[in-house]
Formats: C-alpha cells, structure tokens, sequence
C-alpha cells in the first residue's frame, strides 16, 4: 500500500518515466499495489492513474462532493481507455440519504460500484482509539469493506469467514 503524502510535506515532480518504471517493478513482486492519491489532477496523480488497472473514486452523497466527481470523471474520461477502469464508490452511504442514488447516478453519468454504510461515529471512535480495524471487526462497515475488497481482488465472497488486520481486507 502506498499512501497519500501528508498534507504537510512538499509536493515533489516526479518524471513520468521514474513512476512507470516503479509500477513495472511493483507489478513484479506484488499481486496487489493499492495507491492513495490525494486530491487532484496534477501530474503526478494522472501518470499513477494511467498506470492503474482500477480506479476507484470514493466520493459522498453531498451536493460539493458529486459535483466535484462528476468533474473529475468528465476530466479522466477525456483520457483513452481510462473510463472502463473507472468505478465510484459512495462512502458514509445512507439507506434514506436527502439525495438518492439514481440521483447521484444521474449526475455522474455512471453506475455506483460499491456503497460504504454509514458508520461514522463507529469508525471515528475506532480511529481515535488508534486500531480502527479491531475497533470494528464486527461491523456493518468492517463486512462491507471486506466484500469491496474480496471484489476488488476476484474473490468470492467469504464475509462469513473470520481473518483479521489488513491483509483480511484484502483476503489473503
């Protein structure tokens, strides 16, 4: 996993070459490199999208938020062969939210992928706690996210089976 920078550290150019050649070295040695970009569209995140064989824009049903991806969705859709590889996951998802997902989909000019439950006070205790995944091991948001990951990777659906930490996420 290779997470987003923190907001405090400089931005650094890096060649599009030197990112390509990372990826061809991680592909090597990895079934799975799951990259956390931080918002935007500069240069940098573009060249680690093209890379990218999925893509996932994890967005909110908030007016700001679904306006903010359907732009960045039209700007990625603009790129050859970027579009299929493209899904929208809606975090923090009501069942009864003000705006329903056909309007979302609507909006995006897209399906929705994958819905996150909405567990806020749940994860935000867990996180503060300093173990979010054993502070939420038996959630609804803890199955969900070990079912997005299990389809992320191809594999069936085992959120009956109990594995722990983060490469339980991932089903390994």
């Amino acid at each position: 996993m290779l997470p987003a920078p923190e907001a405090s550290e400089p931005v650094k150019h890096v060649a599009p070459d030197v990112l390509g050649q990372t990826f061809d070295f991680l592909r090597l040695r990895y079934e799975f490199i799951l990259v956390d970009l931080p918002p935007g569209c500069g240069g940098t995140n573009f060249e680690m999208i093209r890379h990218s064989d999925q893509i996932y824009l994890v967005t909110l049903a908030e007016v700001p938020a679904i306006r903010n991806a359907a732009r960045y969705l039209d700007y990625l859709s603009r790129e050859e062969h970027l579009e299929e590889r493209i899904r929208v996951v809606l975090n923090r998802h009501l069942k009864s939210a003000p705006i329903t997902d056909d309007q979302i989909e609507k909006a995006i000019r897209r399906s929705i992928f994958w819905k996150v439950p909405n567990q806020y006070a749940e994860v935000v205790a867990a996180t503060i706690a300093g173990d979010p995944i054993a502070g939420l091991d038996r959630s609804e948001v803890a199955r969900d996210l070990m079912r997005w990951a299990g389809a992320i990777c191809g594999k069936p659906d085992t959120s009956g089976e109990k594995k722990g930490g983060f490469l339980g996420l991932l089903g390994l």
